[in-house]
């Protein structure tokens, strides 16, 4: 399809997406078509090539030449703070259109903009929601979404293969048989298997994907302090071709701590800004317009930035670290270049090891492998949403086949209604979450109802306590810090705060020069997959079933697997058994695991653990609550049934797979020409 063909094939809505943009973009020519003819699509195309538009112009076509009932359309975010961007990309062409428009998250629920009818209030023609919202829409408020006939599933990438893509598969099916057939399309800028996503959540789904990409111009940099990053970002500055800087930070203490030591950096004349969930909702909202309109700003961020947030036009994004994988490498730096001239990255490496895992995302990036595991399911989310179905029914019940029925074909294949049967019968008789009624019917148990009154039912995310913190002036909540040393000031959104008074549920805060890092609470730590390690282990010339030795200075044996988290967890987890047969015994045979190495007290302790599948299954199951967090396998884990939980557990860890690695691997010397001090950093 040519420019021509999608005006002729979007008479009402063309003008208002793309009228003011000139050409339109390849995915937005490549979408139209399957979408207006009714089949559901999976786009993919690099940042900022109008994805979005690309799937909602033709279901505001379909909208408004079939006349559909509002809510006519959900647009799923992954986050509420990419939803508020959503809407103020969107609501121009909807304000134009005549087509209404709002939001239906844990920050904004507007009905407004819909109207009142039998069924009480009618949310707008198209509204955007989170999946936790969609969830609570589901369970409280069905007869809301009876008109539903399209969705869109944005930024997916972020979703699948985690609890809450999961949790959003089955809220699709809930959809579809509260509706019927849906027209749904999912947008992505990176995806691993793009076929498989499809099949997870969409039908007869059509791939049409943009591959062209601007080349990456990225500088390695030796060093990180703040004084460095300050060195090369005023350079940069000096020479008129940089105005706005976003820096990405891993951790949420290191951007306060960035963001407090550059905001004296005279070429931003202060506008320096600090942006992490830690921070408030108003908080960060603030952030992104005041950087969106300061003539020359930082931001240091965490991920919460990674994500097409409209903060304008970004000159350079910097990098502290290197990213997890290679999907967020491309999303981070994907945020600059946007006016025609490609990223542009500065990568700051604390040592060389950062250096060489920089080039390695860097080279798998531009040979376009994004070196990604397969996703799997975790189970846990049934738990979950048995208790949401449960209160979508007006009768307060739910059985095995009222949840087998809203299963797409292979989740329902592998969980046929005798084994949700005996998922059920196991809540109600070892946990407090469900009653049985008799019939094949389960009822909410007192933890249900707790819970469910909470407004808690709805998601799965771990979620830990927090202290607010609460400016003395305006009573406006700044953010929340798990805890802080009882100092007299502390430091969040990169200015001092100085401490007023503190209980144990916040923390009031005037003004101060300068603060105390706080502690935030964990929000999980990224792990390394084993496709991706095993690049690692590729660029340095391991062969495979090889596992180099390395001894450092110290006299600790550093022994290679190149495996990712889960596996590097579970050989040390090995090695330490091993460990305990031995004489004389050690108090601490390893002294850390990694995802590329696990590091020993001795090179004598260097082996290959002799573990077949049987072995690692039953170590598994010992280190089942440890493993369990390492993968993510969500707040819900612990209330499967053992046997359920242990084999979710053992898929996801690939037990078999590392069974058959530890069959054929030997330990051998680093190849030829290998770096001591690469390899010592790299543990």
């Amino acid at each position: 399809m040519i420019g021509a063909e999608l005006r002729s094939a979007l008479p009402r809505t063309y003008h208002a997406f793309f009228g003011r943009h000139g050409q339109p973009r390849p995915i937005q020519l490549g979408a139209a078509r399957p979408l207006l003819d009714g089949r559901d699509a999976l786009l993919m195309a690099p940042a900022a090539s109008g994805k979005t538009e690309a799937a909602c112009a033709p279901l505001c076509e379909l909208l408004l030449t079939r006349e559909w009932e509002p809510p006519s359309v959900l647009v799923v975010s992954p986050t509420r703070a990419l939803a508020n961007d959503l809407h103020r990309r969107l609501e121009g062409p909807m304000a134009e259109l005549g087509i209404s428009l709002g939001r239906w998250t844990g920050e904004r629920k507007e009905p407004a903009a819909g109207r009142r009818s039998g069924r009480g209030v009618v949310l707008p023609a198209v509204t955007l929601v989170t999946p936790e919202s969609l969830d609570s829409l589901l369970s409280r408020r069905p007869e809301r979404l009876g008109t539903v006939e399209g969705v869109v599933l944005d930024e997916l990438h972020v979703l699948d293969g985690t609890t809450r893509g999961d949790q959003l598969r089955i809220l699709l099916g809930r959809l579809q048989h509260l509706r019927g057939n849906l027209l749904t399309v999912a947008v992505s800028a990176t995806m691993a298997h793009p076929e498989a996503v499809a099949g997870r959540y969409l039908r007869d789904a059509v791939l049409v994907r943009d591959d062209r990409r601007h080349p990456i111009k990225a500088r390695l940099v030796r060093g990180r302090a703040p004084r460095v990053v300050a060195r090369h970002l005023e350079g940069l500055c000096r020479q008129g071709r940089t105005r706005k800087v976003l820096l990405f930070a891993d951790r949420r203490d290191l951007v306060e701590e960035y963001a407090a030591e550059l905001r004296s950096m005279p070429v931003f004349q202060g506008a320096v800004f600090a942006h992490h969930g830690s921070l408030s909702r108003a908080v960060r909202e603030a952030t992104e317009e005041r950087f969106l309109a300061a003539p020359r700003a930082l931001c240091v961020a965490t991920m919460t930035l990674e994500l097409g947030i409209d903060i304008g036009d970004i000159d350079v994004v910097g990098l502290l670290a290197p990213p997890p994988d290679v999907s967020s490498l491309l999303q981070r730096i994907g945020r600059s270049g946007r006016r025609g001239v490609g990223p542009r990255a500065l990568c700051f490496a604390v040592h060389d090891a950062a250096l060489f895992r920089y080039r390695t995302l860097l080279d798998l990036a531009a040979s376009g492998d994004l070196a990604a595991d397969p996703a799997c399911f975790h189970p846990s989310v049934l738990v979950q949403q048995v208790l949401s179905l449960l209160h979508e029914n007006p009768g307060r019940w739910v059985s095995a086949s009222a949840l087998h029925r809203r299963l797409d074909p292979d989740l329902a294949s592998h969980w046929p209604t005798a084994r949700i049967e005996g998922l059920l019968k196991h809540l109600a008789r070892d946990t407090e979450w469900l009653e049985q009624a008799g019939g094949g019917r389960y009822v909410a148990g007192e933890r249900t109802e707790r819970l469910w009154q909470r407004g808690r039912l709805h998601s799965n995310i771990e979620t830990q306590g927090e202290l607010e913190v609460v400016d003395q002036l305006t009573d406006q909540v700044i953010g929340a810090v798990a805890r802080w040393e009882r100092g007299p000031a502390l430091r969040l959104g990169g200015r001092g705060r100085r401490v007023v008074r503190a209980d144990s549920r916040r923390i009031v805060v005037g003004t101060a020069a300068s603060g105390e890092a706080p502690r935030f609470a964990p929000r999980g730590v990224p792990i390394v997959g084993r496709a991706l390690a095993r690049a690692h282990g590729a660029r340095l010339g391991v062969a495979d079933g090889s596992w180099p030795l390395a001894v450092r200075e110290d006299g600790a044996a550093l022994l290679f697997h190149f495996g990712g988290t889960a596996w590097g967890f579970l050989v040390s987890a090995a090695l330490v058994d091993l460990a305990d047969g031995m004489t004389p015994r050690l108090p601490a045979p390893v002294l850390d695991a990694g995802p590329f190495a696990v590091t020993l007290a001795h090179p004598l302790l260097a082996r290959v653990p002799a573990f077949d599948t049987e072995a690692l299954e039953a170590l598994c199951r010992r280190q089942r609550r440890r493993l369990a967090r390492i993968l993510a396998m969500g707040p819900f884990h612990r209330d499967l049934p053992l046997d359920e939980a242990d084999a979710a557990l053992l898929e996801a860890a690939d037990v078999a797979g590392l069974a058959a690695e530890l069959s054929r691997a030997c330990v051998c010397e680093p190849p030829p020409g290998a770096d001591p001090a690469v390899w010592a950093e790299l543990a």
